[in-house]
């Protein structure tokens, strides 16, 4: 298992896949969290202000799958 911490006085930019897969946190029909895909543009216009369909939520944690110095994939780190 790898992990990556970030140290917040560094800052460095990734590209971005526009074919990344993002996965948040959704509601299901009882009302519990379940991870769900959505499209990439939807994610990054909801992260000022949460989506627009409240069907999901914008969470303070991701996990980021980086390939030779590009973003691939984007998913929620479920916090309890």
């Amino acid at each position: 298992m790898a992990f990556y911490i970030r140290d917040l006085h560094q800052r460095s930019t990734l590209r971005l896949n526009p074919a990344a897969v993002v996965t948040v946190l959704a509601w299901n029909a009882e009302g519990d969290f379940v991870p769900r895909a959505i499209d990439l543009d939807a994610f990054l216009v909801a992260l000022p202000d949460g989506p627009a369909s409240r069907k999901w939520t914008v969470s303070g944690y991701y996990w980021f799958a980086v390939d030779s110095g590009v973003i691939e994939a984007i998913e929620v780190q479920d916090t309890p």
